[in-house]
């Protein structure tokens, strides 16, 4: 925020009268809209944006939550307000045919953890985010939703994480960039960081405001694709590939998510629902442990332009607001098992990103996922204490056919989200019955703030699957 405020201070050295006539026509009545504390807020647009989500999968998924339960439906958030937030809009989205997204008309439990962090039995205060000095030893924090804060080894990799963008911020690709807006901006002196943060309000004033009217239109196209750029290197060496730590960390959340795919097969839990509410940084930890978007090559400064063309890690559209990460479970249907007259069940996973079937590269390339190909991971120690450095409190096989008659190769559509599972199943769709589902929801944008939602939920056979909206997503300057 302070970069925003700094941004607000520089324009007033503008020469008005040098301006161009759309500039002149907004600039000097600019101030900086938000504030240190909206950071932890649930804007409007990230209210209207969760109980979307929560309708359009109410339209799906109808009888899933037909009503209420606590012990059916378990609702989670990290300690953060906008978090809680979230997950209230999104019941009431899920749980109230009626009512607006600001109602809240539904009561739901949402267990959140508390911000305040202890140490030997000790209450501490806070720091100066809310959250007390963040990695430090011996510190308990929520490692479900917020592990980046529980990790020591993370926070100190923070420097490190930083060069490669601070490395593009110098070189002469956005020194262009720099003067195409200064040019914009005559009297008004920037940096290179400067040009950053206004690309970040850009993000800002379009998925909040739905403006591209002001700060905007001081990009050309061209400027805009070298900073998306910058902002995938941030993200790369903060969240996912570039730092491995990140993938490591994460295994808390995707054990917890195994697990509660695997108690349902097993017919170990009632619940309809399971649904977490936290971060970008959560999610995209998550998506990197499964090798979403995976690149041969490394993010560097230094890439050339064919290279960076070529990348699959692009968050503005793979973390843009309200991303998504879903995980059916489905059952085969039972067969006799060659020693045996008792038939013999198996599960299969179909991933979904924002909305959308995705191959999970663990499955090599089927589309209906062995559960077991899933589950192996739980055959490995979960070693948060040991890579993240705090005192203590394996490899997936190849995936097999997914059913007799399923293979679900890569080649199927991955870009539609089909009207009935007998259309997404395809032929011989009646070997496979929906049992679950797991999901994650994420907004990287600071306080619009969807964040991040992991659920599974018991599906019904044969459940409408309706088109998914094809509205266009704000990317994330976060």
């Amino acid at each position: 925020m302070r970069a925003f405020d700094r941004l607000g201070a520089k324009f007033k050295d503008a020469q008005l009268q040098a301006l161009a006539p759309d500039t002149r026509a907004w600039l000097p009545a600019w101030r900086n809209p938000y504030t240190a504390a909206d950071s932890h807020l649930l804007v409007a647009a990230g209210v209207a944006e969760h109980y979307g989500i929560a309708r359009r999968l109410r339209e799906r998924l109808p009888h899933l939550f037909e009503t209420y339960h606590s012990r059916r439906h378990h609702f989670r958030s990290s300690c953060h307000e906008r978090s809680s937030r979230s997950a209230y809009a999104f019941a009431q989205g899920i749980f109230d045919a009626k009512g607006d997204a600001e109602g809240y008309k539904t009561a739901v439990h949402v267990v959140t953890p508390d911000c305040l962090r202890v140490a030997a039995g000790n209450e501490v205060e806070p720091g100066a985010d809310g959250q007390g000095e963040k990695g430090s030893p011996g510190w308990e924090v929520d490692r479900l939703t917020r592990f980046f804060d529980a990790c020591p080894n993370y926070v100190a990799q923070k420097g490190e994480m930083k060069k490669e963008r601070k490395a593009f911020l110098k070189t002469n690709e956005v020194g262009a960039v720099l003067q195409n807006v200064q040019q914009r901006l005559p009297g008004v002196e920037l940096t290179p960081d400067d040009v950053a943060a206004l690309y970040a309000l850009c993000g800002f004033e379009v998925s909040h405001f739905n403006r591209t009217t002001a700060i905007c239109s001081l990009f050309e196209e061209e400027d805009t694709e070298t900073l998306e750029y910058l902002e995938d290197l941030k993200h790369w060496y903060k969240k996912s590939y570039g730092t491995p730590l990140n993938a490591k960390m994460v295994c808390p959340l995707h054990h917890h998510l195994l697990h509660e795919l695997r108690q349902r097969a097993r017919g170990e839990s009632e619940r309809a629902a399971a649904l977490v509410f936290a971060h970008g940084e959560t999610l995209l930890p998550l998506m990197t442990r499964l090798r979403l978007y995976a690149d041969e090559e490394a993010l560097t400064a230094s890439l050339s332009l064919p290279q960076r063309a070529r990348r699959n890690f692009r968050t503005g559209s793979i973390i843009p607001m309200a991303a998504n990460l879903l995980l059916v479970l489905y059952q085969c249907s039972p067969e006799p098992a060659p020693s045996s007259p008792a038939p013999s069940l198996r599960h299969v996973v179909l991933a979904l990103h924002n909305e959308r079937p995705i191959a999970l590269p663990m499955c090599a390339g089927a589309m209906y996922c062995p559960l077991d190909t899933l589950l192996a991971d739980l055959q490995h120690d979960c070693k948060f204490e040991q890579e993240c450095g705090v005192a203590s409190t394996a490899s997936s096989p190849a995936a097999g056919a997914a059913c007799k008659g399923h293979g679900g190769g890569a080649d199927q559509d991955a870009h539609s989200w089909p009207t009935g599972f007998d259309t997404l199943l395809g032929e011989g769709s009646n070997q496979l019955t929906p049992t679950g589902l797991a999901a994650a929801l994420s907004a990287a944008i600071l306080s619009v703030a969807v964040i991040s939602l992991l659920a599974w939920a018991l599906m019904r056979r044969n459940a409408p699957l309706q088109g998914a909206s094809n509205r266009t997503k704000a990317r994330s300057p976060s």
